[in-house]
């Protein structure tokens, strides 16, 4: 019994498929007539369609000898790294990716404009955003994994396309030297207004130090702060050397000896003098020798103060100057590697895959519709057969 009904579904399933093949022959002049005219319609309509040329620029930044900035940011760099901050130092060079300047809305509007896309693409009453997705479709920025950049224009004119590539080059062009300039001046203002703070600054440290010097005679406080040791440690080793012979002459002539009050009288006028020198000013200066320590450090605060925003000064004049240079310097930022050429053969439409697509398209589905109708037919079949069996088992 088992078998038999393996045997009876085998037959059914080969049956099913002699049927399909059946069916399909006997409706193939359908199917051949379907696919003609889906594939003749699908002829005229990729015939009738403009043929699209496609015209590319290769470009190339220029190579940047290195600005001042950069450089401070690669002493800064240096700085983290020999500190171990390696993670925290900057991990690009501090600019933003040439490819913002391509691809970017204010090249492509000023594209739309010049060549009158609207019109060009018979979209007079679409929107901006609308307009500007039309032309995206055929247009293409690439970076290039060796650094170069390309930009693709399609065009149904071969001359205009590539009149559209050099041009949006031309563009980008113009719009990074503006961005630049602007940065540039942004910069240079900056750098104006500290160079003018760090002018008042040194200008009244100056002042400061110049009131300073001449009130205690101050000018050269290491030079002068070695002499006046040098004068003390005479004065004070001739003290000693006096000492020495007056007690010398005090146990050899006793205290009431002339020789010895003469002794007496040198030390008293040398150990007054040295009194003098440490109390008093004018030895080494306008200033005691006992205040010497605070003078020679006021002196050497102002001293630093001058010195510290003069070498700010020496580092800001070379970046103003430069920035100076940059709002005014003609820069291009891309460098045509390759012109962008008249095409010589269509980019698309890909007319025979097109119609090879429509053949075989049209044939499979004429074919799924066929199957479809018979199938529904069959469907129908078998349900009023089971709807009039319902009834006869009710009649009965």
């Amino acid at each position: 019994m088992q078998e038999n009904n393996e045997i009876r579904g085998e037959n059914a399933v080969q049956f099913d498929s002699f049927r399909i093949l059946a069916e399909i022959i006997r409706f193939k002049y359908l199917i051949i007539i379907f696919t003609i005219v889906a594939t003749a319609a699908m002829g005229y309509y990729i015939f009738t369609q403009p043929n699209w040329y496609s015209s590319t620029i290769n470009l190339i930044p220029p190579k940047s000898s290195g600005s001042a900035f950069e450089g401070m940011l690669g002493n800064l760099s240096s700085t983290l790294r020999n500190i171990g901050l390696t993670k925290i130092g900057p991990k690009t060079d501090g600019s933003y990716s040439m490819s913002i300047l391509l691809d970017n809305r204010t090249v492509k509007d000023s594209i739309i404009r010049k060549y009158q896309i609207r019109k060009l693409y018979d979209m007079q009453k679409a929107k901006e955003d609308e307009v500007r997705l039309a032309f995206q479709e055929n247009l293409n920025v690439t970076t290039e994994l060796d650094g170069n950049y390309t930009v693709t224009i399609l065009d149904t004119d071969p001359n205009r396309a590539a009149a559209m590539a050099t041009d949006f080059v031309e563009i980008a062009n113009g719009l990074a030297r503006e961005v630049f300039q602007a940065e540039s001046k942004l910069n240079r203002s900056y750098l104006d207004s500290r160079i003018q703070s760090t002018d008042s600054v040194l200008s009244a440290t100056s002042r400061l130090l110049e009131i300073f010097s001449k009130k205690y005679q101050v000018f050269m406080p290491e030079t002068q702060a070695k002499s006046i040791s040098q004068a003390l440690i005479d004065i004070k080793s001739d003290i000693i050397k006096q000492e020495i012979n007056l007690q010398l002459l005090t146990n050899r002539y006793g205290p009431a000896d002339p020789m010895t009050s003469m002794q007496k009288q040198v030390l008293d006028q040398m150990k007054e003098k040295l009194s003098d020198a440490e109390t008093k000013p004018g030895f080494g200066g306008n200033f005691a020798v006992n205040d010497a320590a605070e003078v020679g450090i006021q002196f050497m605060r102002l001293y630093t103060e001058f010195e510290t925003f003069t070498k700010v000064k020496a580092f800001l004049l070379p970046m103003l100057e430069e920035q100076r240079i940059n709002e005014n310097r003609e820069t291009r930022s891309f460098i045509v590697l390759d012109k962008a050429s008249v095409p010589d053969k269509k980019f698309k439409p890909k007319r025979s895959l097109y119609l090879l697509g429509a053949f075989f398209g049209s044939m499979v589905l004429s074919i799924v519709i066929v199957l479809l109708i018979i199938g529904f037919k069959d469907f129908k079949k078998r349900y009023n057969q089971n709807v009039q069996n319902i009834k006869n088992e009710k009649a009965k």
